[in-house]
C-alpha cells in the first residue's frame, strides 16, 4: 500500500514553520559556530564539526562537545523514513507521508535534482496528525525537479 499522495497546488500557502532533524553525532565531535553579537543567533553557514569557522566582526565564536539526552522522551526507538516526490516547474506540490509504524516526530527535505541540496526553492513542512506530516515544496526553477522527504518515526 502506497503511504504517500502527491497533489499539485497552484496557490501560495501562508508562511509555515519548517522543522528539521540531523544525523547522529560521534562522542568526540566538537561543534563550532559563529553567533551574532546582537541576539546570539547562530549563522547556520558557520556551523562546523571538528573545525574552526571564520567569524565576522559582528560575531563571536562558540564551541560545544556536550552530549545531550539520547533519543526522544517517551519513545523506545526512532528511525527516519524516506519518500521521494516531484514538483513541476514554477509551482507547488503537496505530499502527505504517514509513518509505517509509530508517531512522526520531525521531518526535513532536500532537493534531489539536479543534485542533492540544490537551491530549487523553499519547503514548507508541517505536522498533520500523530503519524502524518505534509510537505509543500515550491519549485522556482523553469524545469521539473525531484525532492527527498524524510520523516522521523518513533515507537
Amino acid at each position: 500500500m502506497d503511504r504517500s499522495m502527491i497533489t499539485r497546488w497552484p496557490v501560495v500557502p501562508a508562511a509555515l514553520a519548517v522543522l528539521a532533524f540531523g544525523g547522529s553525532a560521534r562522542a568526540g565531535d566538537v561543534y563550532n559556530a559563529c553567533f551574532k553579537l546582537n541576539g546570539s543567533k547562530v549563522r547556520s553557514s558557520s556551523v562546523l564539526v571538528n573545525a574552526t569557522p571564520i567569524c565576522k566582526a559582528t560575531e563571536t565564536p562558540h564551541s560545544s562537545n556536550e552530549e545531550g539526552p539520547q533519543g526522544i522522551p517517551g519513545f523506545s526507538s526512532c528511525s527516519p523514513e524516506e519518500v521521494t516526490g516531484t514538483c513541476l516547474a514554477n509551482t507547488f506540490a503537496v505530499l502527505n507521508y504517514t509513518c509505517s509504524s509509530g508517531k512522526a516526530v520531525g521531518a526535513s527535505a532536500i532537493w534531489h535534482t539536479p543534485f542533492d541540496a540544490a537551491d530549487n526553492g523553499p519547503f514548507y513542512i508541517l505536522p498533520r496528525s500523530g503519524d502524518t506530516w505534509t510537505i509543500v515544496p515550491w519549485n522556482h526553477t523553469g524545469v521539473q525537479q525531484d525532492f527527498r522527504f524524510f520523516v522521523q518515526c518513533c515507537s
